[in-house]
């Protein structure tokens, strides 16, 4: 459930911070040395890396969550 989050919300920026990106190329293209600016390569690689960034940080909670007892967190509540 964690992880489904995690990467539901990573998703959804990696979608929105693209189309930002593919809107702002024009503006950033004077300040890229030896790449375009609609290079994808470039563009799967950071989302990919976002992605990967996400799923860890969702992973070390995920986890921690599954070694706890139901009946001992439903009773410390």
């Amino acid at each position: 459930m964690v992880m489904r989050e995690v990467l539901l919300l990573a998703g959804a920026g990696v979608v929105i911070g693209m189309g930002a990106a593919w809107a702002a190329t024009r503006y950033v293209q004077t300040h890229l040395f030896g790449i375009q600016a609609t290079d994808g390569i470039t563009m799967a690689a950071a989302a990919l890396g976002i992605v990967m960034v996400a799923a860890l940080s969702g992973y070390f909670p995920a986890r921690r969550a599954t070694r706890i007892d139901p009946v001992r967190a439903l009773r410390w509540e």
